[in-house]
């Protein structure tokens, strides 16, 4: 084996690694992972339903594609997503014809006077990245009526992504 092909050889095994230590541990919910070749994170969608899994699902650019991976948020503590971050079979030009979509959407960023408080519900959230810049929206079953077609466009996907099958590595 020449020097090239150990040199080669040598940086799949650490990118392996890599790969395998950032999976096998938790992180804080708005927490990036991190991994040769996973690619920058566009979009993220937290779905937090009363009684159900709660889920995050992070759309990531990879060079020429749109990717969706799966998380868990831990039932233990809402702030931190378990172990694991799984690759979910979807055709990248609908995850771009989101993030776009999103995008385009004008709002109003004034949070709406409430005196209501409530436990149960079900909680979204999202957060559209950029490379140094980011916004997150989030609300407890009905959204500020602003952001209505914000919601229309999250809950649409939520529902898709709900029914998507795991990409085997």
């Amino acid at each position: 084996m020449d020097k090239s092909a150990r040199k080669k050889l040598l940086r799949e095994l650490q990118d392996k690694e890599e790969k395998k230590l950032a999976l096998s541990k938790g992180r804080y919910l708005h927490e990036d992972i991190h991994w040769r070749g996973i690619g920058l994170k566009v979009l993220q969608i937290v779905y937090r339903p009363s009684f159900e899994r709660n889920i995050v699902w992070e759309i990531r650019k990879q060079e020429d594609k749109y990717v969706l991976f799966e998380s868990t948020v831990s039932p233990h503590n809402p702030f931190v997503l378990e172990p694991g971050y799984d690759l979910l079979a979807i055709d990248s030009a609908e995850l771009k014809q989101l993030v776009e979509g999103l995008k385009k959407i004008k709002i109003t960023i004034g949070i709406p006077e409430s005196n209501m408080f409530t436990l149960d519900g079900t909680s979204f959230e999202v957060c559209l990245y950029g490379v140094q810049q980011s916004i997150r929206i989030q609300w407890l079953s009905e959204p500020h009526q602003d952001w209505a077609e914000i919601a229309r466009m999250t809950e649409t996907a939520i529902d898709q992504f709900k029914l998507l099958k795991k990409e085997s590595d």
